[in-house]
């Protein structure tokens, strides 16, 4: 494994809030809609540069609470990404 450190940097997607509970029953689970929405209203938007990223973050507690995921990219902007949120990392 090769640990670097980097600068930090804006990416931009969608964002969802779930619990690992939910994300057992397809019938409440969140993350896979997440990506299906990043990839249909994102993707045509990023370039052969782009990177894309999934940010779990914002954990309420141990593995039983909740958490937020990000489906994101660094070549997205709110602006050519309606309905999205912008996070520095």
């Amino acid at each position: 494994m090769n640990i670097s450190e980097m600068d930090s940097f804006d990416v931009t997607g969608f964002v969802i809030r779930t619990n690992n509970a939910d994300e057992v029953s397809p019938s409440t689970a969140k993350i896979g809609e997440l990506w299906a929405r990043f990839y249909a209203n994102a993707a045509p938007k990023l370039n052969e540069k782009s990177k894309v990223f999934g940010l779990y973050t914002n954990y309420e507690s141990d593995f039983t609470g909740a958490f937020d995921v990000i489906a994101c990219s660094d070549t997205l902007s709110p602006e050519i990404l309606p309905d999205s949120v912008q996070v520095t990392v």
